[in-house]
């Protein structure tokens, strides 16, 4: 009787023992993640409109997809006179209307790294001006500033310490994002000849603008990986076309993918809360025990996050046959999805409208770089140099135009731009309005590679 009161006794001090301690460990991720709410994004410490002028040069000269060889002839012609120390300290390789250039004094000692970038854009016949402090024309957004500053970067240390400290390739392309002949080919030539790097280091994410997130703070999103995709081709037969028509309206007005928490959303969310008011930032640095919270809030009130953690879908037009009516859904995977888990997704719709279906085309996922490589902490150092202590968080993109397949040739591929644009200029590029680009945005740029290239680490042997 005694022992049985005793053990009554007892259940109330575990309970409170219980309390305590899930108080302590909140409170301790709590102040963990605590982080001023100022805003710690530097601002430029020169303006050399000269690289509004040089960078006109290059907008000038027409690089789509599908212009002459005498254009890309005019382009590689404009580099070397703009850039003649890397002209001279580099060889140049021509492939396929691709150019390849290669520092010339090859250090077995020195890290070899890969700058890839590509030089077409999306045709809108917009002229190229400079107005205002900013340079408006084609290309300027998306491709062309990013390599000019990679190119001036180099120019720049070469002009004043006359070398390199690591061995660097510059691969440049005239790919169109849906073709990507020219990266493949480049990587297939690389392959036969042995070539492997360090570190890669490409387009991809970049420096976000607080009104991008409706957050307060900048933040540095560094791409580590690529998820993959696959394309479903949706069929019925030719009198089951309501049936097809029933569910395509399934597809495009219900939520059936949704932003999850796990292993790999955890790290961006626990981020994410240094940036919040206390209660907030209390909830989402204890995950484990708010999971549920977090996931409604972020899905109501931060839908760029969500879409950035969740399978996207583009689903094409209806075709007749004379047998049969089919669509195509090309599927962008979450990292935390594969192809098996979004057939079981959608298997109930299948069934309701008696859809058969076949996979039609699959576009693996890439390796995913680990955040302790020397290349993702160079440039995690190179972006504390030059835009402050902002929020650093390392991400797998969704956008599937951005695997390039450069994680063949190194286990280290970085997919980040220092072109830092605000909302509103990101936003008139994505809405194909027009593109433009400050010196700020330059100056921001150059100073990034130019410290990445000179503070890389030595190789360890």
């Amino acid at each position: 009787m005694i022992y049985g009161n005793s053990i009554y006794f007892f259940i109330p001090i575990v309970l409170i023992i219980a309390l305590f301690l899930i108080v302590l460990i909140c409170g301790i991720n709590f102040l963990v993640n605590t982080k001023s709410n100022s805003n710690n994004f530097k601002p430029i410490s020169q303006n050399n409109l000269r690289y509004l002028d040089k960078l006109l040069e290059l907008v000038k000269i027409r690089t789509t997809s599908f212009e002459t060889d005498a254009e890309y002839h005019l382009f590689r012609e404009k580099i070397k006179e703009m850039f003649p120390l890397f002209h001279q300290k580099f060889s140049r390789e021509k492939f396929e209307g691709n150019v390849i250039y290669r520092y010339r004094t090859h250090r077995e000692d020195a890290p070899n790294i890969l700058f890839a970038a590509h030089i077409d854009y999306f045709q809108q016949n917009q002229q190229a001006i400079i107005k205002n402090g900013e340079l408006y024309g084609d290309g300027t957004f998306d491709a062309k500033s990013l390599l000019y500053a990679m190119l001036e970067s180099v120019e720049k240390i070469l002009d004043k310490k006359n070398t390199l400290p690591i061995n660097l390739t510059v691969a440049i392309t005239k790919d169109d994002d849906s073709t990507k002949q020219g990266v493949n080919g480049i990587v297939d030539m690389f392959l036969k000849r042995g070539y492997f790097f360090d570190s890669v280091l490409e387009e991809g994410s970049g420096i976000v603008d607080p009104d991008f997130f409706g957050l307060k703070s900048h933040y540095a999103l560094i791409g580590i990986g690529v998820t993959g995709e696959f394309t479903i081709r949706f069929t019925v037969p030719k009198n089951g076309a309501n049936r097809l028509i029933g569910f395509m309206h399934i597809l495009k007005k219900k939520n059936i993918f949704r932003f999850k928490i796990n292993n790999k959303t955890k790290g961006v969310l626990k981020q994410i809360a240094k940036d919040m008011w206390s209660w907030r930032r209390f909830i989402f640095s204890n995950l484990w025990l708010f999971q549920r919270t977090v996931k409604k809030i972020i899905n109501r009130e931060f839908p760029k996050i969500a879409k950035m953690h969740k399978t996207q879908m583009e689903i094409g037009e209806i075709v007749e046959t004379d047998g049969y009516n089919y669509f195509d859904a090309v599927f962008q995977l979450s990292a935390h999805e594969q192809a098996a888990d979004i057939i079981c997704t959608l298997g109930n719709y299948l069934d309701r409208y008696d859809i058969e279906y076949q996979i039609i085309d699959v576009k693996e996922s890439t390796r995913i770089t680990n955040v302790k490589q020397q290349g993702y902490k160079a440039v995690k150092s190179a972006i504390k140099a030059v835009f402050g202590d902002i929020i650093i968080v390392p991400t797998i993109i969704t956008n599937t135009s951005e695997k390039r397949n450069y994680d063949k040739l190194s286990d280290c591929v970085i997919r980040f731009s220092p072109l830092y644009y605000p909302y509103s200029v990101f936003c008139d590029a994505k809405e194909r309005k027009c593109e433009h680009v400050s010196t700020e945005s330059l100056v921001y740029a150059i100073s990034f590679y130019t410290h990445f290239i000179q503070n890389y680490p030595e190789r360890k042997y």
